[in-house]
């Protein structure tokens, strides 16, 4: 059985894995051992799997449309993601991994967005949380990462994504 998805829904549904995706194609990811030193080489097969997910997990969105639809939709979601994005450099990798993973998490809670078992995004969410375990145990770093994730959702609502939601990110 399908259903209707509108642009406005497919860009919702796109946009959150593809900002991941960039935090990870940045070099946001590095693999450590157990004393916190560097493995060299180490995150090439985490950041591979993550890559195929959040790839799929920004294209399902748009099964369905024809190819036209498609670019237009790509554009549109990565236009959003750049002007996010380029707001983040500079900054630490682990802030806005934690907003973003936050956010997608708040927005399941609302029900305004839902991680269905199995998809490539409830896969890719799986795969990046463990990643954050270290930044998660610095209190500031977490606290930071909370407070950016109210600051993406006013960004995403601000680009007209998640309409439905009061400021404060709750369901309306």
């Amino acid at each position: 059985m399908s259903f209707y998805l509108s642009a406005r829904r497919r860009v919702e549904c796109a946009i959150l894995p593809r900002l991941l995706l960039a935090i990870v194609n940045d070099g946001g990811y590095v693999a450590t051992d157990e004393a916190g030193n560097a493995i060299k080489g180490g995150e090439q097969e985490t950041v591979e799997r993550l890559v195929k997910l959040l790839s799929e997990a920004s294209w399902e969105p748009l099964d369905g449309l024809s190819l036209v639809e498609q670019a237009k939709l790509a554009r549109r979601i990565d236009r959003i993601a750049a002007d996010i994005f380029d707001g983040w450099r500079g900054d630490r990798a682990a802030k806005y991994g934690i907003a973003v993973m936050v956010t997608i998490r708040d927005l399941h809670n609302s029900a305004a967005l839902q991680l269905v078992d199995g998809s490539a995004m409830h896969l890719a969410f799986e795969a990046f949380a463990p990643l954050l375990d270290d930044a998660l145990s610095e209190s500031r770093l977490a606290a930071a990462g909370e407070k950016k994730s109210r600051h993406l959702l006013r960004d995403l609502r601000l680009h007209g994504l998640f309409a439905e939601l009061k400021e404060e990110g709750q369901a309306a």
